[in-house]
């Protein structure tokens, strides 16, 4: 009886206490959502810690190279050596304007005076002739400094005269801009150099490397400043791996060294 009786107790203690517990918990609940708060219930044991960001299954856009980075590297990669870099702006300006050379075909036209106008090759002293004005020095200057110094002379004969000069033939620069690939490849070769170019396409250009070459160990060669610097390309991880870390942009009068394999 006593034993029944302290059970009775027992049970009716603990309900009393689970209804106290409950009366608490939606008094703070209320207490909560009244001051704009948000109730959040204890995390059940062995529950993930893992922030739901950090379960997306693709990097975040801050772990990736964004188009500026991009552009960085690229030009980086464009470079042989860290140098060439900071000159990169002065070589662009240089390249800007074409400067006539001998053997070069010159047009000359003059503004309402057709019979002032003439087409004519640059000679080996650097000279081209025109009417009125005979010889004049062509090579070594730019076309507008050549209209420029057309007109000063044309000034004496005719009033205001307006020249124009166009190269119709490039003879001079043929073989200054010009990129070259020598050694183990299938067909070594100088070609025209064209904006954009890099070191795969003149491999290409030359049907390959052949089955001797030692392509790791290839190299290019540069002018920079009146020094020839040199960087190691490894052309088998480019052809066979997909590998372009070492596929530079190419300047005019590159060459490409293949060597051939000592076994």
């Amino acid at each position: 009886m006593v034993f029944f009786y302290s059970l009775i107790s027992s049970n009716s203690f603990n309900t009393l206490k689970n209804v106290q517990d409950v009366a608490v918990t939606a008094f703070m609940a209320m207490i909560l959502l009244t001051t704009g708060c948000t109730f959040v219930p204890d995390k059940p044991e062995g529950a993930s810690t893992v922030e739901p960001s950090a379960q997306a299954p693709f990097e975040t856009q801050d772990n990736t190279l964004t188009g500026a980075d991009q552009e960085k590297q690229y030009v980086q990669q464009s470079q042989i050596t860290s140098s060439d870099s900071s000159s990169a702006p002065k070589q662009a300006t240089e390249q800007k304007d074409y400067i006539i050379g001998n053997d070069d075909q010159v047009m000359v036209s003059v503004w309402r005076n057709a019979d002032l106008s003439i087409t004519v090759p640059v000679r080996p002293d650097g000279n081209i002739s025109t009417p009125l004005v005979g010889d004049i020095k062509a090579a070594g200057r730019t076309p507008m400094q050549l209209a420029k110094a057309i007109e000063a002379r044309l000034g004496y004969f005719i009033k205001d005269p307006h020249v124009t000069v166009i190269i119709t033939g490039l003879t001079s620069h043929e073989y200054v801009n010009r990129v070259r690939i020598t050694g183990a490849v299938q067909n070594p070769q100088s070609i025209p150099f064209r904006e954009g170019m890099t070191v795969l396409d003149l491999v290409l250009a030359s049907g390959s490397i052949t089955e001797f070459a030692a392509g790791n160990r290839s190299v290019l060669y540069r002018q920079h400043n009146g020094k020839t610097v040199s960087k190691r390309i490894r052309l088998e991880k480019m052809l066979d791996k997909g590998d372009l870390s070492d596929n530079y942009r190419l300047r005019p009068g590159d060459v490409l060294t293949v060597p051939e394999s000592l076994f």
